[in-house]
């Protein structure tokens, strides 16, 4: 396998430049993230923020969404991981998509949750009527949109009308790969937590703007919801 064997080469160090399921852009920052990051070397002896205010209101001035419903961690799933944490007990259950993103099955593991396991369908969408059925009695729901792994994505409607049926579940929208869909098949989350309070979306600076390993992932929703996130904000977590 020549071709394989130049890879290491051929692009920027990587952990594993093979592993293509990372979704990892294989190109440096760009020029102007580069010599940010050099800058800040010179602040490295100082702690950050003892909670990261200002990227949060940097994020909710991008999106449009107010600075007080923004929730930040360590990746998507530092943000994952914090939302089971302050929002789940030992025991609960949360339903999930199979197969989507590794991570959810290992954090919910962590805070010990019950899994449930809805297969997607033959092509490979959410079975979104198993799920609602399943999560009726579940404390969360994942969907992911482009669902990681398959790039499928679920209309606007089909979401709203998963939505309506479980006013009492929590239901995690992961876009960490918004950024790739089309404006016409975009959905309006800023306005979609406002009428489901029970929403909370996920977002990533590792995908689209090529950051993985800066590790900053977000998440917004309702203003009450984002309280009970904010609540549980890792002091000096963001670096």
């Amino acid at each position: 396998m020549p071709l394989l064997a130049d890879v290491p080469t051929a692009v920027p160090s990587a952990v594993d430049p093979t592993a293509l399921s990372l979704n990892e852009n294989p190109y440096p920052p760009l020029p102007a993230v580069r010599s940010a990051l050099v800058a800040s070397l010179d602040a490295a002896n100082r702690y950050p923020e003892f909670l990261p205010q200002r990227l949060r209101r940097v994020i909710g001035a991008r999106i449009g969404v107010p600075e007080t419903q923004i929730i930040l961690g360590a990746g998507a799933t530092g943000v994952i991981l914090q939302v089971l944490h302050a929002l789940t007990s030992p025991g609960d259950r949360i339903v999930i998509a199979d197969p989507t993103f590794e991570g959810y099955p290992i954090i919910a593991a962590m805070n010990r949750l019950e899994t449930v396991r809805i297969p997607l369908t033959r092509t490979g969408h959410h079975d979104l009527a198993a799920m609602a059925d399943a999560a009726r009695d579940a404390r969360v729901m994942v969907l992911c949109r482009p669902h990681n792994a398959t790039g499928t994505v679920e209309s606007a409607a089909a979401v709203e009308t998963l939505l309506a049926r479980l006013p009492g579940t929590l239901v995690v929208l992961d876009e960490a790969y918004v950024e790739f869909l089309a404006p016409a098949h975009r959905i309006d989350s800023a306005t979609l937590v406002e009428r489901f309070a029970n929403v909370v979306v996920l977002r990533t600076f590792s995908k689209a703007y090529g950051l993985a390993g800066l590790r900053i992932g977000y998440g917004f929703g309702s203003r009450d919801l984002a309280d009970t996130l904010w609540a549980m904000q890792l002091p000096f977590g963001m670096s």
